[in-house]
């Protein structure tokens, strides 16, 4: 028995919490000094290859000092690069993340599409050219129980959103 706590615990300390990571790691880039993790009711992080390097990546969001909430991506892959959303040169002209209850990744190879375009649609009335094939992994924000999210994945060097209604 205790074999097994202690290869438990080994696990473990070799998968630490996201909670862990920040504290350790992330709050420690010069960058994100001041800022905290946004206490979200569902997690606020997720792992995934954002940027198609075959390198898991993060992906959450941080509060700052006047508790505007902003999304940052870390690029894990040859040299650690931030991503940051949520300031003035956001590529959605958002300036806050906080509406995001509904923080997932979408896998690679989901098909993506925008559902609201002057009006509802399914997945079958969308033309084949504004269909997107995830070639890594996305982010899917929402605001539960409202009309609002979207997908955002990495493309061509930027950032794409597709409406999800």
């Amino acid at each position: 028995m205790s074999y097994l706590l202690l290869l438990l615990f080994n696990l473990y300390s070799l998968n630490p919490s996201f909670e862990e990571l920040w504290e350790k790691d992330f709050s420690q880039i010069p960058e994100l000094e001041g800022y905290q993790l946004f206490p979200a009711e569902a997690p606020s992080f997720v792992k995934g290859d954002f940027f198609g390097d075959g390198i898991s990546d993060w992906a959450f969001l941080v509060k700052d000092s006047i508790g505007q909430v902003q999304l940052i991506y870390i690029n894990e892959g040859e040299k650690r690069q931030l991503h940051w959303l949520g300031k003035e040169n956001d590529p959605f002209n958002l300036s806050d993340y906080s509406w995001a209850q509904v923080f997932q990744k979408a896998s690679a190879g989901n098909v993506l599409w925008a559902n609201y375009v002057d009006g509802y649609r399914d997945f079958k009335e969308v033309p084949e050219s504004e269909k997107v094939i995830l070639e890594y992994d996305a982010l899917y924000l929402h605001l539960r129980e409202a009309c609002g999210g979207g997908f955002i994945y990495w493309q061509n060097g930027e950032f794409h959103w597709l409406q999800q209604e």
